[in-house]
């Protein structure tokens, strides 16, 4: 009899570890499909990695628009401060805390018009005309951002 009584707890014993291993107490899974807690602030890049990124495709995005200017060194060097003030000063409007659209929208008609008058002596009309198209771009478009829709299998 006494036997029997260590083989049935030995077994019941065996018995419950096998099913703690299948069966995830805490959540209510099955085995195998445990699914890891993925934390969002190491996935989604913060405001300061954006703003880097940001700056660097403005950066960028200056530098071969200047590249293509048919203007001699010095004008190339005066541009390119005047186009970074320029967005330095749009984004201190878009921060500037305006609800009105229209008043934000006033202000950066009113900086396109005034900002390069400094301009308009030291290079040629087609210059000029090629900035206002510059600062015209809404946004800078990045590739690969994207996301695939992923087809859904068929179950039958």
């Amino acid at each position: 009899m006494k036997r029997i009584k260590i083989l049935v707890l030995l077994l019941l014993l065996s018995s419950s570890t096998a099913f703690a291993q299948q069966y995830n107490q805490r959540n209510g899974q099955r085995g195998g499909r445990n699914q890891s807690i993925v934390e969002r602030s190491d996935t989604t890049p913060n405001a300061e990695d954006q703003k880097k990124e940001f700056q660097e495709k403005l950066e960028k995005h200056i530098q071969n628009f200047i590249n293509k200017l048919e203007v001699d060194e010095f004008q190339k060097h005066i541009i390119k401060q005047k186009l970074h003030s320029y967005f330095v000063e749009k984004m201190s409007l878009f921060k500037s805390g305006l609800e009105n659209r229209e008043a934000i929208e006033e202000k950066i008609l009113q900086l396109d018009n005034t900002h390069f008058n400094d301009l308009k002596e030291m290079t040629p009309v087609h210059i000029q005309d090629s900035i206002q198209k510059f600062i015209k771009i809404k946004e800078i478009k990045s590739k690969s951002r994207k996301k695939k829709k992923r087809k859904k299998k068929k179950t039958n």
